[in-house]
């Protein structure tokens, strides 16, 4: 959690997420709904319409199963984004550099080991824009989240921000299954 201890001049969102280590435990109730992605050819993907995906500067707390793995599956989009600026050729599929790779393998882990279903990234939710650079006389292109899923740059991953649910599988389960652990919207705006 980024906590801000002098004069800021910019208006932003001021969100983090709550972790509890016992609860309102939904194990069970979220086995039983994710029923239908436990075999090996079917997958949940996130993030999605199901529940909130839209975390900005409205006071408001998420402690919703869905909400929370939208979340999760935003921030993990946030650091495959990144990812894939560092590639030296477009075509290269080797990707290289924050802990993409190994968060989200925690993520299927965690589904599939303590909830019993799969999941996956919905790519369906990126979008890549073709742009035009008078000054250099080209063309270039820009990935970003479709408009209506994201997580106010000042409390997402690209700012460091919201991602304590990853320190352990345990950490990550504990936040996705008490509905005491929730992510807290705002803003600084006073």
């Amino acid at each position: 959690m980024k906590v801000r201890t002098d004069y800021v001049s910019n208006s932003s969102s001021s969100s983090f997420i709550i972790i509890v280590k016992e609860g309102t435990d939904r194990t069970y109730e979220i086995k039983s709904d994710f029923l239908s992605y436990a075999k090996e050819w079917t997958s949940y993907s996130i993030p999605n319409t199901n529940g909130k995906h839209e975390f900005g500067w409205e006071w408001e707390d998420t402690n919703s199963f869905e909400g929370k793995l939208n979340f999760v599956g935003i921030q993990l989009l946030y650091l495959f984004l990144d990812k894939m600026k560092e590639r030296k050729y477009p075509w290269e599929r080797k990707y290289t550099g924050k802990d993409f790779d190994r968060l989200y393998d925690m993520l299927k882990k965690v589904c599939k080991e303590r909830f019993g279903f799969n999941v996956k990234l919905n790519s369906n939710v990126i979008n890549t824009d073709i742009g035009f650079n008078k000054d250099e006389g080209g063309y270039y292109g820009f990935t970003t989240l479709a408009d209506d899923y994201y997580i106010d740059h000042q409390s997402s991953v690209t700012e460091d921000s919201c991602m304590e649910m990853f320190d352990s599988e345990d950490a990550l389960y504990d936040f996705l299954r008490f509905d005491e652990s929730y992510i807290r919207g705002g803003n600084d705006n006073g």
